[in-house]
């Protein structure tokens, strides 16, 4: 659903490389006015992130004296951290009736990202414009209102859900990713120095690296990969369960 919402942009990958790109000026220029000191780069790196799935959803960004900046990082971090613990009421539901501090913070997480993206498709429905959509939640929108009234059609709980699980599956996956890509690249002159030098080579420093380059950077491709095989995305698997029970071959 998310996939053929963002064909509705008339822009296909052009506008998440757009968004993306911008997102990392705005990266650089933080990380450079923190040079010579001591950061926390999980803060940094998951608000870029952030920013660029917030952009993609609803077009908006956050900047770091926000006042619903921090809220929103805290949130996402909370569904993140009870959700990729392996905890024994995964296994057994019905232990769900019994005190747990972690599915309180769950719910308490979820209830907050589902009024803040509540609010966010209310704005959107106010500001519609049929046929020009800025982002997946109009996308989703106009998906909507072409439906024919059938049980295929796309729902309210559809559109939120779905802006929901681009939350999920993109944040923490992505900012996970750049920090042990970070963590295991080896500094200059080796590692990050030699795929500076593959940049500058390939792209220049007048404009930033576009997805048509790909092709071109063979050594930064392999970091990515080989990252990717030493760690996961995510420290484990979301717990999951079949909604139906279902058989094969009889």
């Amino acid at each position: 659903l998310v996939h053929n919402s963002f064909t509705l942009f008339g822009e296909g990958s052009g506008k998440l490389q757009t968004i993306v790109q911008e997102a990392a000026d705005s990266l650089c220029e933080e990380l450079q006015a923190c040079r010579g000191q001591s950061s926390d780069l999980s803060v940094v790196l998951m608000r870029a992130v952030t920013n660029v799935i917030c952009r993609l959803v609803f077009s908006s960004s956050y900047q770091p004296s926000d006042p619903e900046c921090r809220p929103a990082l805290h949130l996402y971090d909370g569904i993140d951290q009870t959700i990729a613990g392996r905890r024994l009421v995964d296994i057994f539901p019905w232990l769900r009736i019994f005190p747990n501090k972690d599915l309180k913070r769950l719910k308490e997480c979820v209830s907050i990202r589902d009024q803040l993206l509540h609010r966010k498709l209310l704005e959107h429905k106010k500001t519609l414009t049929p046929g020009e959509p800025r982002d997946l939640l109009d996308a989703l929108l106009i998906g909507q209102q072409r439906g024919s009234g059938g049980a295929d059609d796309i729902t309210e709980d559809h559109v939120l859900m779905t802006a929901a699980e681009a939350f999920g599956a993109g944040v923490e996956t992505t900012s996970t990713t750049l920090l042990w890509t970070i963590a295991f690249t080896p500094a200059p002159p080796t590692g990050a120095g030699a795929c500076s030098s593959e940049l500058d080579e390939c792209v220049g420093q007048a404009r930033a690296p576009s997805l048509d380059a790909r092709p071109h950077l063979p050594l930064l491709e392999c970091v990515g990969q080989a990252r990717m095989r030493i760690r996961p995305v995510s420290p484990h698997l979301i717990p999951h369960v079949a909604m139906q029970d279902t058989s094969l071959g009889g």
